[in-house]
């Protein structure tokens, strides 16, 4: 049986990690889709869709739920918890992801090396596979995720 994921759906267990009252702005154009991977800016205390100019240090999550400009809160899934997004790009199982430099809310490869000090300010998480994919069994190793794919990451809380 193949399971259907779409962008913001969560794995079953981590619905520990979803955090339902996260404040974000309500102005014009606020709206975060559900699958944008968002962060808590420190300047303003709301979360936001992350962006390759906002990926700062701090908390990151998954928008679960649809939302509206003027919802001045949404559900997220916080570090700790898999849930599913869009890649920007190729990505192998197991690489650490981080924000797209193309399309706000997306992920892309880390290309960073692992072992610089402060480099883990930015890794969202790491890539486990497409949906019934890298559940640890044979019959299902995780395959190389390309543009535009839905995925499954392990989100990291780097707070």
């Amino acid at each position: 049986m193949t399971s259907n994921n779409n962008p913001g759906d969560w794995v079953q267990g981590s619905e520990k990690f979803l955090k339902a009252d996260a404040k974000k702005a309500t102005s014009g154009g606020s709206a975060i889709a559900r699958g944008a991977v968002v962060i808590l800016d420190p300047a303003t205390g709301l979360w936001a869709k992350l962006t390759a100019a906002l990926n700062l240090k701090g908390r990151k999550g998954i928008c679960t739920h649809t939302n509206l400009d003027a919802d001045p809160t949404f559900t997220i899934l916080t570090g700790g918890g898999k849930g599913y997004v869009v890649a920007d790009g190729v990505i192998k199982p197991g690489d650490a992801v981080s924000s797209s430099d193309g399309t706000a809310g997306r992920v892309k490869a880390h290309t960073g090396p692992a072992a610089a000090a402060d480099n883990n300010r930015i890794i969202i998480g790491y890539y486990e596979g497409h949906a019934d994919e890298g559940d640890g069994s044979a019959d299902h190793p995780a395959t190389d995720a390309a543009q535009g794919d839905t995925i499954k990451i392990q989100v990291v809380d780097n707070s």
